[in-house]
């Protein structure tokens, strides 16, 4: 026996295969992104009093760079649409900074909730239809046992009523486990489109600085391709080597003069 609803499923299934198809490409898809250099750290040249009493400087070369600073990177494969901030713009924790392939994102989305929506539409019409079968064949059950009491059918029209009932039970477990899968799956597919939707639009983690910007619209990202620089904070910090012979001639909070080479 075989439901008129096999070729929707047949559809289903197909279409469920197609959107796997379309996600896995836009996560796993790789091309190869090579990333523009970083602004390199400023080289400084700082002096400072040798000597308290006297007016002596000696000066040292040293570089000077962000305080703290972290990458913004790509969760998913895709073009990048929009870039909303340039170096030297201050960001806020959660600020849209970029957009990935927006648009791609929000088709699958769009489709994968369509076939969720379908998949609840299948498993209804597969219950509603086992359902209208199973009545059908229990009083058609009853109806030859009634016949085999008065006469007019023998206990193997009883046994064959028996059996097509079984039977039928048999195909409608079937048909809702196949239903209730294709549900479960199209869910999941719907999940993930939201969540690759979601991670097309970039967010600044923290409140601070642009420094550097690695992409260009249009460009082509994957997941982990850095996007942006940002440093925590304006805080700057200096490093500068000082020959240990000079050690006795510094104390902690002494000023020093620094001039950009």
């Amino acid at each position: 026996m075989t439901s008129p609803l096999s070729n929707r499923f047949l559809f289903f299934i197909l279409a469920i295969l197609f959107v796997s198809g379309s996600i896995f490409f836009f996560h796993d898809f790789k091309a190869r992104v090579e990333p523009k250099k970083s602004t390199e750290p400023k080289f400084v040249r700082t002096q400072y009093p040798v000597s308290l009493e006297g007016k002596a400087l000696r000066s040292f070369s040293g570089i000077i760079r962000e305080a703290e600073s972290g990458t913004v990177s790509a969760k998913v494969s895709g073009y990048a649409l929009r870039l909303l901030k340039e170096p030297g713009e201050t960001v806020s924790k959660g600020e849209v900074i970029a957009l990935v392939d927006a648009e791609s994102s929000a088709v699958l989305a769009d489709t994968a909730s369509r076939i969720s929506a379908l998949s609840r539409t299948i498993a209804a019409d597969t219950r509603e239809y086992y359902d209208r079968k199973q009545k059908e064949a229990e009083a058609f059950l009853k109806k030859t046992k009634e016949n085999r009491d008065r006469g007019n059918a023998t206990s193997k029209d009883v046994a064959i009523a028996e059996k097509s009932l079984s039977s039928l039970k048999k195909l409608r477990d079937i048909e809702e486990s196949r239903a209730k899968i294709g549900s479960v799956e199209a869910n999941g597919l719907l999940q993930g489109a939201r969540i690759q939707q979601g991670n097309a639009v970039i967010r600044s983690p923290f409140s601070g600085l642009v420094t550097s910007r690695f992409v260009s619209t249009g460009e082509f990202v994957t997941p982990g391709s850095p996007l942006y620089q940002l440093a925590l904070s304006e805080a700057r910090e200096l490093e500068v080597s000082v020959p240990g012979t000079f050690s006795k001639s510094l104390s902690l909070g002494q000023k020093v003069v620094i001039t950009k080479e």
